[in-house]
């Protein structure tokens, strides 16, 4: 099953590709009980309650892209693309690929959601357009 949506921004697509792609910066927008426990390289630990998901993550800096494949187990992959739009504002468009046994695209959707708002709230918090 595949999951696709878009996100738009007020902000550089530089900014908002920065976010996305700094783990130290992850915890502020990732959804409510899920943190970053540990990055090795392209190596990502996360903890969701006392259930840890492992993935392989890869950003791309001149396609300003982000994949992240879930290792353990595999269940979903990613991959989000941000681009600039017109009057200085960008978009997230999206890609979330699940296998069986992965989540529902209703709950998919419903954590991206969750996530994005997270993120364009970090963002407007904390850029000021110069």
């Amino acid at each position: 099953m595949e999951v696709k949506d878009t996100f738009g921004f007020n902000a550089p697509a530089e900014i908002v590709y920065s976010s996305l792609t700094d783990p130290n910066r992850a915890d502020r927008w990732l959804p409510v009980g899920v943190r970053i426990a540990d990055v090795n390289g392209r190596h990502v630990r996360i903890q969701a309650g006392d259930r840890r998901i492992d993935l392989d993550v890869a950003t791309e800096l001149e396609e300003l892209r982000l994949t992240a494949r879930c290792t353990d187990p595999v269940q979903i992959e990613g991959t989000a693309r941000v681009t600039q739009t017109p009057v200085g504002g960008s978009q997230i468009d999206v890609v979330v690929t699940v296998t069986d046994g992965g989540p529902s695209a209703a709950t998919v959707r419903d954590a991206l959601g969750r996530a994005m708002r997270h993120l364009r709230s970090d963002i407007d918090d904390n850029f000021t357009p110069g």
